[in-house]
């Protein structure tokens, strides 16, 4: 099968999506990329047939709200004619079928409006500023401020809706996305779960189980207020100590994967806090190395952790978070049993070998319509 792929995603779980989904299907299919930026994720280069790359460039000279007007400019008008020529480039080209992610400055992305190949898009998640309470517009901007936040806001909720209702069709990670898209965009879409390298992440049995493991941006999406007041509540355990990974200031950054797995195994337990999570690749890959999650019960964890088997899901309570910390910690027989658990848990049914095989039955059927 010839297939064309679009995306313009930061580094994250959706990339790492991406690069599996590259690395799995290239194996039988040829496959074209069309984006942004150079890929430079991991060694996707390597599975890809050709790559296609637009000049599409948010300029930094501007500052503050004159930055804000052309930058939005920039996203409502000069990236909608971008994407349309590259729906005519891919279109000309005749694929079988077309694989769209988001787009990092709309979400769901305008190409889906012109695309006359077969297409699907892989929803990561909808546009949060427009469905999201906790990101409702501040009250306390200046009213000029306030009202262009509500304008462009309004646009920006009805961008990606056209786009989103625009796609032939729909496939996402979860459940919990699934819902949002009936409920939002009245669309169905197919629910194929991810997955994890357990050739990889797996169990480095050199376990010292001391310290908690928490990774992410220090922002309220990836819950990191709710990881302070935890981390607060338990100051006075000083055998216990703690670990950031992501890319804020003060976090520590892993760029190998081997050496992931190993902060995994040597956890006590990852704390997954994010609000609303779409999915949750790090819960997998934890549990892959043989290390339980205590997360929040929302989003896309209640969909992987398995409560009392695979790890604890907590309403966001720091005080009951930080509880569970203290039972792992003061239990290490029930951490080690949870942790076996997960693992055996991840590699029945969320491996990228098991996705890849679902994700090519969904794409055959697609063709033969």
């Amino acid at each position: 099968m010839k297939i064309a792929i679009f995306q313009n995603l930061p580094d994250g779980g959706a990339m790492r999506t991406v690069y599996e989904q590259v690395k799995g299907l290239s194996e039988n299919h040829k496959l074209d990329m069309y984006c942004f930026n150079n890929i430079n994720y991991k060694d996707m280069k390597s599975f890809l047939n050709k790559i296609y790359i637009y000049a599409f460039n948010v300029p930094d000279e501007k500052h503050g709200f004159k930055k804000r007007v052309t930058v939005d400019f920039m996203n409502f008008i000069s990236l909608r004619k971008v994407h349309k020529r590259i729906a005519r480039d891919i279109d000309e080209k005749r694929y079988d079928l077309v694989l769209v992610h988001s787009d990092r400055w709309t979400e769901s992305p305008f190409i889906l409006r012109y695309l006359k190949t077969k297409n699907v898009y892989h929803c990561h998640e909808l546009l949060r500023i427009a469905y999201e309470d906790y990101l409702k517009i501040d009250m306390n901007l200046p009213l000029h401020k306030k009202l262009y936040e509500y304008l462009t806001r309004k646009l920006r909720k009805n961008v990606d809706l056209v786009n989103a209702r625009s796609a032939q069709k729909i496939i996402t990670s979860s459940k919990y996305i699934a819902n949002q898209v009936k409920t939002f965009y009245k669309k169905s879409a197919t629910v194929i779960h991810l997955g994890a390298d357990t050739d990889i992440f797996k169990n480095s049995e050199n376990n010292n189980n001391k310290y908690v493991l928490y990774i992410g941006k220090r922002n309220m999406e990836k819950g990191y207020d709710t990881y302070l007041k935890v981390k607060s509540l338990l100051k006075d355990s000083k055998k216990l100590s703690w670990i950031e990974l992501g890319f804020d200031r003060g976090q520590k950054i892993i760029e190998s994967d081997k050496d992931l797995a190993k902060i995994y195994s040597n956890a006590l337990c990852l704390l997954c806090l994010s609000r609303n999570e779409p999915f949750g690749l790090t819960a997998l890959e934890a549990m892959a190395c043989s290390t339980p999650v205590i997360a929040v019960s929302e989003g896309g964890y209640k969909e992987t952790i398995l409560d009392k088997k695979t790890g604890f899901l907590l309403p966001r309570s720091p005080k009951a978070l930080a509880s569970k910390i203290e039972f792992l910690f003061s239990n290490l027989k029930v951490r080690d049993t949870l942790g076996d658990m997960a693992g055996k848990h991840v590699e029945q049914h969320f491996t990228w070998e098991k996705y890849i095989i679902n994700l090519e039955r969904y794409f055959d059927k697609l063709v033969l319509e």
